[in-house]
């Protein structure tokens, strides 16, 4: 079961994908349209009951690369962290390219 919230940023509309993984951990996906890969909050594989933020293409930016001890603060830090960023360069060139060709 999914449920999708939409959540008003400072640039656009970001999304909020909540589920349950196949052992009924809950797992988060947050995406805007400021960046061309979603972010994920999954439960650590450590044995403690934190969680962790993922991306789908590259590196989990250093204000994200934290434990969280619930699921949504980490989904807390993912939203303020996407309303206080600007465009990633691969969405501004995308955006370039759509508007000039």
């Amino acid at each position: 079961m999914t449920d999708t919230k939409q959540i008003e940023g400072t640039s656009g509309t970001i999304s909020v994908e909540e589920g349950l993984d196949d052992w009924g951990k809950v797992t988060l996906t947050v995406s805007s349209p400021k960046f061309n890969h979603k972010f994920s909050v999954n439960k650590t594989n450590d044995g403690f009951s934190f969680f962790e933020v993922g991306v789908t293409k590259g590196k989990v930016p250093s204000e994200l690369s934290s434990r969280y001890t619930t699921a949504y603060l980490a989904k807390d830090a993912i939203v303020t962290y996407i309303n206080k960023s600007r465009e990633s360069p691969s969405v501004r060139r995308d955006k370039n390219y759509r508007e000039n060709h």
